[in-house]
């Protein structure tokens, strides 16, 4: 079922009977599993407004990264695609 929309307009859809978050990209063509489940997906939106706020801050990208693959963490999860397309 499509939710949402990433920035560059790929479906993102949840499985019903596994609540897992998935991107369908079209540039490359790809499916990849992003987000374990909805909650997950919505801890990730809570820091991009919280950073938009200046209410969090991080030095690097990679201590960005850091910080969300400990608070995303899942299994099967492409991280590395999630943060090129999301």
């Amino acid at each position: 079922m499509v939710f949402s929309e990433s920035p560059s307009n790929d479906p993102i859809c949840f499985r019903r009977d596994t609540g897992e978050v998935y991107l369908f990209s079209h540039d490359p063509i790809k499916m990849a599993k992003v987000y374990k489940d909805f909650n997950d997906y919505l801890l990730n939106e809570i820091v991009e407004i919280q950073k938009l706020y200046a209410e969090i801050a991080f030095d690097s990208s990679k201590e960005e990264i850091a910080y969300k693959e400990n608070l995303l963490d899942g299994d099967g999860i492409d991280v590395d695609f999630r943060y090129l397309k999301l």
